[in-house]
């Protein structure tokens, strides 16, 4: 009978050895799965950031092409109404020179018929 009792004590020892060894490689494990959850997590996190870094940038970089691409645009509006001022100065120019000149035909042309006109009158 005390051989029995001891080797049920032995028995009862070696069955808590083996749930507190069950408990702790459950511990372990949970922590383990917690511990990759969050490594998960933060690279989760960290693609996000990235991400959105990327978009920022990529909108950035968009922003300032438009207001590039508009300031070449207005700069080529200005030229051309530059252009259309000149050549209408240019036209003006000419047009009163020539008015200037059929003035001037115009005067000697009368000078010369008083001249004429005086010559026979004599």
């Amino acid at each position: 009978r005390e051989e029995q009792r001891r080797l049920q004590q032995v028995e009862q020892a070696r069955r808590e050895q083996e749930e507190r060894e069950r408990q702790e490689r459950q511990r372990q494990e949970e922590q383990e799965r917690q511990e990759q959850e969050e490594r998960e997590r933060q690279e989760h996190e960290a693609q996000e950031e990235l991400a959105r870094r990327q978009r920022e940038e990529q909108a950035r970089k968009h922003q300032q092409e438009e207001k590039a691409r508009q300031a070449r645009e207005e700069q080529r509006l200005q030229q051309a109404e530059q252009a259309r001022l000149e050549r209408e100065e240019q036209a003006r120019i000419e047009q009163e020179e020539q008015a200037r000149q059929e003035r001037q035909q115009q005067e000697e042309q009368e000078h010369r018929q008083r001249e004429e006109l005086a010559r026979q009158e004599r």
